[in-house]
């Protein structure tokens, strides 16, 4: 029965493909339309053609509306823009086009400087065929080579708001729409390139959305598709090799809240924060009084019946796959290599298959039981088969352990937490520290496993394992599983008729050593680019990727001086102290500087970046908190009043972890204060030059700034790493004071403030 029911599954899959393939020809007859302003409307085929400057989205319902269905609608090859060239990504807004309509063909150009480049909502049965949504939103990253920042991480759980494009973007994103093609699809220098939600029995094929600090393709409630030989590389963000490999919820492919059915063959998802990335919902788990009050309601819910075949999941800063709570998924025949922390992670997934996988070089970066090949927690009849995996701390290892606020939850609570039941046979383990590792499981069973250079082959709760005679499931079964699987996705591969094959085409970047971060996500490997490092205030330090220095000169007042060392291409723009001791902004100053570096003899290899400096010389006090800031200010102001004063020269830019503050060297000043429950008070005089200013800050907890005694900001509250930002307006050169008052309950301990220059306007008068 069960390959009968994986059979008619995957070939439910082909014949979707068969139904969408195909794209609408570019018909060169159509009549042109001139897209001049906002609000365009589209009500019959035509040729688009951009004859102005950037058009920005003025009320938020797309620069261009195609409201009629079933007609062709060509770019001829332009691009829409809503905002100058080169305007920071974080502060674009808007919609480029929307699609309102059914059976629409979008085609042949690009759409670039918006929030979302193109929207389509019940666009059943349309098509999206060789678009560029290159350069739209996309956050600006405080994580540094140095440093992860937690206000980076992603929250992909919540979508139903249509929280995806509208806190963090999309080139193309397609709602409540069915039977729909999305080819040739183009995205980088952006945060997310397709989304698709609430979505069915649609394909995605031929399409390259790489080098995004977000998703690749992002599914929310989302079935039946036919996702096929696309590239969804370098879709990360959080990751400094040899430092830290966090991911914050990055991917290459996000599959979310009870997407089921879907076919993924032949994809490459290489070099992201995890390959594939799925996780069944919270509204599947029952969390937060989502769903339905009652256990059975939430039995066996999640993303499932999944199937992941001949894709490249290597590289990821986190897993190359991970599925969490949900049913029947395949994964078979993929190339799974090089991942940080593991392999294959099946959090309390049930009847798991995962076969014939090439899983070698895994989990450098885990720890505890997550490490190495395969991990499953709480899994129940899984069956791990014919699987190469190598060079490994552990090859697979199967836990139970205790989550009690898992186990509270109503799926957890129908559907059961044993880890039970589960298969691991015909494997080739080599070069693995441990080949099999069991901690705490129940009736698993390990047969015909071959053991190469293993330091220890298997255990059970420390325990040498022997293997059983004869595995389960049957050779057979597994056999015929892996054909019906491989066999349906061919088919659909041959149905839909790819351009080009994916999986490979970036060997030459093998290794996550290449994930160089910048400050809007990663380097895309081919475009010089200046990267800032560190998380110096009163200094920065640029280095240069892609090429060599071949000179640098910057421009500020007050002071602002560069250096170059040749040896690591690194630049240097630092502040050289005035020489008279009176001079205004002589201890403290925000100063700006322009800075071009050329790394080559032709006029155009100049790279230019502006930034802003603040030597200050802070008055700081740290303490104890008597009682709870929230509920008692007045107690804030007490113990900072009779605080110590200490002089700190340099940023306010502590990351605490759950320490106490004593115990970082660049805290030393508050010895003596402890891990949780502290106050922080910083003061200065600041020289401000003309200008508007942005003041910055990101905080875990409260924080509160004043300029000249006035509020600036203020979220005196028990939160997380939460950025905010604030305004200085200054008409001639004066010295500003400054209050920043900060304070932790409990956990981790953020304080981070700097100045930045007011962006230019999106759109030039």
């Amino acid at each position: 029965m069960r390959e009968a029911r994986i059979g008619s599954l995957l070939l439910a899959f082909a014949a979707t493909a068969g139904e969408i393939a195909g794209a609408s020809p570019q018909d060169t007859t159509l009549p042109l339309v001139e897209v001049r302003s906002d609000n365009t409307m589209i009500r019959e085929s035509c040729r688009l053609v951009f004859p102005v400057g950037a058009i920005p989205d003025l009320n938020g319902d797309g620069v261009v509306q195609i409201q009629a269905p079933g007609i062709t609608v060509d770019l001829g090859g332009g691009t829409l823009h809503g905002a100058i060239v080169g305007a920071p990504p974080d502060r674009l807004r808007g919609i480029g086009i929307v699609v309102d309509a059914p059976g629409v063909t979008l085609q042949n150009g690009g759409v670039a400087g918006y929030m979302v480049g193109i929207l389509g909502r019940g666009c059943t049965g349309g098509s999206f065929i060789n678009l560029n949504v290159s350069d739209n939103f996309a956050q600006r990253l405080l994580s540094t080579d140095s440093a992860e920042d937690p206000s980076d991480w992603l929250w992909p759980h919540e979508n139903d708001s249509q929280e995806w494009r509208t806190n963090y973007g999309a080139g193309l994103c397609v709602e409540s729409a069915g039977g729909v093609t999305i080819r040739g699809i183009t995205a980088r220098h952006t945060q997310n390139g397709i989304i698709l939600d609430r979505v069915r029995d649609s394909a995605v094929v031929d399409c390259d959305c790489s080098f995004l600090s977000g998703w690749g393709l992002a599914m929310w409630r989302s079935s039946g598709n036919t996702v096929v030989r696309n590239a969804f590389d370098f879709c990360v963000r959080g990751y400094s090799h040899g430092i830290y490999n966090r991911g914050q919820d990055s991917a290459g492919i996000l599959v979310f809240e009870q997407s089921s059915n879907n076919l993924f063959a032949e994809n490459s998802a290489t070099h992201c924060g995890d390959g594939y990335f799925s996780f069944a919902g919270r509204e599947a788990l029952g969390e937060g009084g989502r769903g339905s009050p009652l256990p059975e309601d939430h039995k066996g819910l999640g993303c499932n019946d999944n199937v992941l075949v001949g894709n490249d999941f290597s590289d990821a800063a986190a897993h190359g796959v991970e599925i969490t709570f949900s049913e029947r998924n395949r994964v078979v025949g993929n190339t799974i290599s090089r991942n940080a922390i593991c392999g294959v992670w099946g959090g309390y997934s049930g009847n798991l298959f995962i076969a014939e996988n090439t899983i070698e070089r895994n989990g450098e970066a885990g720890s505890g039981a997550e490490r190495g090949g395969v991990n499953i927690e709480h899994g129940r009849q899984c069956v791990i088969a014919r699987n190469t995996v190598s060079k490994s701390p552990a090859g697979v290892v199967l836990w139970w352990d205790e989550d009690p606020s898992i186990f509270a939850t109503p799926w957890a609570r129908a559907t059961g937490t044993d880890a039970i039941g589960s298969s691991i046979s015909g494997n080739t383990f080599s070069r693995c520290a441990v080949g099999i590792e069991l901690r705490d499981t129940k009736d698993t069973t390990i047969a015909g496993n071959a053991f190469v250079d293993c330091s220890i082959e298997a255990t059970d709760n420390g325990q040498p394992l022997t293997q059983a005679e004869h595995p389960s499931p049957s050779s057979a079964e597994v056999s015929n599983s892996v054909t019906t699987i491989r066999a349906a996705a061919n088919k659909a591969v041959e149905t839909l008729a790819p351009l080009r094959r994916t999986v490979g085409n970036r060997s030459s970047l093998t290794g996550r050593e290449r994930i160089q971060m910048t400050e809007w996500g990663p380097w895309n490997q081919v475009t010089p680019v200046l990267v800032r490092h560190g998380l110096g205030i009163d200094e920065h330090y640029f280095d240069l990727l892609g090429a060599s220095v071949e000179g640098a000169q910057v421009l500020g007042r007050f002071g602002i001086r560069t250096t170059i060392d040749i040896n690591t291409d690194t630049v240097h723009v630092y502040r050289e102290p005035p020489e008279e001791p009176d001079e205004l902004g002589q201890e403290s100053a925000v100063l700006p500087y322009s800075l071009s570096v050329r790394w080559g003899s032709d006029r155009a290899q100049v790279i230019r970046r502006s930034g802003v400096i603040a030597p200050i010389l802070w008055h700081t006090r740290a303490f104890a908190l008597p009682t709870n800031p929230v509920d008692d200010p007045a107690s804030f102001e007490q113990a900072a009043a009779t605080a110590t004063d200490h002089t700190v020269r340099g940023g306010l830019n502590f990351s605490l972890g759950s320490a106490p503050l004593w115990s970082h060297s660049e805290c030393a000043f508050a010895q003596g204060v402890p891990a949780d429950n502290f106050g922080f008070r910083a003061t200065a005089k600041v020289l401000f030059p003309p200008g508007c200013w942005l003041l910055k800050t990101v905080s875990d907890d409260g924080i509160r700034v004043l300029v000249d005694g006035n509020p600036n900001i203020e979220d005196w509250t028990h939160h997380g790493a939460t950025p905010h930002e604030a305004t200085i307006s200054v008409t001639q050169a004066r010295e500003i004071d400054l209050q920043v008052d900060w304070f932790d309950l409990d956990g981790h301990a953020t304080l981070r403030v700097w100045f930045e220059a007011c962006p230019p306007p999106l759109v030039t008068p």
